[in-house]
């Protein structure tokens, strides 16, 4: 009968990935609302939906392609936002890349990252 240490996938909602794959993982966060949504405008309308529920706000909705005004504003209303913005990121030898949201996720990445570190050194 053969032991393992450790599984040969982990588990994050519903993706699974092979432990033996991570090349690099970790926490990190957008340091504002605007840094964000010019890095993935799906994401910060999600956490901004959360934020508005959180907080009880509502962004001015004058928005053009020109300027900020939204991401503006919740920095100035929410100068914690980017609390929100907190993920774990694991990156693959085979080029995949993942970015799991606190806020987005069932599951805690603090504690994910621990299990990572277990298995992973």
């Amino acid at each position: 009968m053969i032991l393992m240490e450790h599984p040969l996938f982990i588990i994050f909602g519903d993706d699974r990935i092979r432990l033996s794959t991570i090349k690099r993982y970790g926490i990190s966060w957008y340091g504002s609302a605007l840094k964000l949504k010019e890095a993935d405008e799906d994401i910060y309308n999600a956490i901004l939906n959360y934020v508005k529920e959180k907080f009880d706000i509502t962004p001015p909705y004058y928005v053009n392609r020109y300027a900020n005004f939204e991401s503006d504003y919740v920095d100035k209303q929410v100068p914690e936002f980017y609390k929100y913005t907190k993920y774990l990121y694991i990156e693959t030898f085979q080029g995949g890349y993942y970015e799991y949201y606190q806020v987005l996720e069932d599951f805690n990445i603090y504690k994910k990252l621990k299990e990572l570190d277990s298995y992973l050194t």
